[in-house]
């Protein structure tokens, strides 16, 4: 368990954050027993500065005044800045966390470093300027997307985003800074705050953002039997979507489309309907990287961009052709 967690956070940083974590021999005599016996402590070097990594043994993670006050006596045994890792950590806990300014990586998920903002800030700004990002992760398409349909010219505006959907602050700041170092947006420092602006026609935004934005299908399921009432209760995908806007016939096998971090995709009213066998599948479920934006035409339909991008690279002539026209319709 603790040996995951190392990959997950040592995966997290590098591809998301892109920092580079060098972990160091694990603690084991320089502090109490009792801390001991509640986390293991790993020695790391994150931006060139020394750090250790603190996570906890058991499942269950204890209060944030106990993590305050274990983590401040970790750093006045070792001299080192003290970061809690873990998988899962409670939103509320995660807030209270902030509050404490106790350090804390949730890989996949959040990082909050204030003892590294400085060296991270200025380290992110280099990078940023040596290497623009060859592709947008899934929330900086996702916001991408929302911009450019709602023609909103500051991303900070862009609100019509699924009501299940939830973007941290930081999140928000990272996408800011995507779009910026790909040429996509501006930003201005207007006090406290940085604002991103889009100042690109949106036809010209389109076509310099399409090399960056990949399909937001991680996985497609096959189901057996007739859909039951929750999947067809899902925006419809693929080219079962595709064949509501245009002339083509509609696929034997109807194609619909859920986030794979929504609770949708986590419950397991679909899970019995799972079969190995494509062929003998009546149902295609995508698990999608962001949610899908049914708020956007058409009807019952996922958006017609991210659509796109989940088609494009089918060969069928009549597919393409119709991609295009549909494409040319949203824009």
């Amino acid at each position: 368990m603790i040996q995951n967690i190392q990959i997950e956070l040592q995966d997290y940083l590098q591809k998301t954050l892109g920092i580079q974590i060098h972990f160091e021999d694990a603690v084991e005599s320089e502090i109490p027993f009792y801390l001991l016996d509640r986390y293991q402590v790993l020695k790391a070097e994150i931006l060139g500065k020394p750090c250790v990594l603190v996570m906890t043994r058991n499942a269950e993670i204890p209060s944030p005044s106990i993590l305050r006050k274990d983590t401040q006596r970790i750093r006045e045994l070792l001299d080192r800045v003290p970061i809690l890792v873990s998988l899962q950590i409670d939103g509320n806990d995660r807030l209270r966390l902030i509050q404490y300014r106790v350090p804390f990586v949730l890989p996949r998920f959040q990082a909050y470093l204030p003892d590294f903002f400085v060296d991270a800030r200025e380290h992110f700004q280099r990078l940023r300027a040596k290497q623009p990002p060859d592709r947008l992760t899934p929330s900086s398409q996702h916001f991408l997307l929302e911009a450019i349909y709602g023609r909103f010219k500051e991303i900070d505006r862009v609100t019509s985003l699924p009501p299940n959907v939830n973007y941290s602050s930081m999140t928000r700041s990272r996408v800011i800074s995507e779009l910026e170092g790909a040429g996509l947006a501006e930003t201005k420092q207007l006090g406290r705050h940085r604002r991103a602006f889009i100042t690109l026609p949106w036809a010209q935004l389109w076509e310099k953002a399409h090399p960056l934005l990949r399909t937001p299908v991680k996985r497609r399921i096959y189901l057996s039997g007739d859909p039951p009432t929750e999947v067809r209760h899902l925006p419809k995908a693929g080219l079962t979507a595709l064949a509501d806007i245009s002339m083509l016939t509609a696929p034997r096998r109807p194609v619909y489309a859920v986030a794979s971090r929504s609770p949708g995709a986590r419950q397991e009213w679909w899970r019995r309907f799972v079969t190995d066998h494509k062929d003998e599948a009546r149902t295609e479920l995508e698990l999608w990287s962001y949610a899908p934006l049914t708020e956007r035409q058409p009807p019952g339909c996922v958006d017609r961009l991210s659509l796109y991008l989940s088609l494009k690279d089918d060969s069928d002539p009549r597919i393409q052709d119709a991609l295009q026209k549909m494409l040319t319709e949203a824009l």
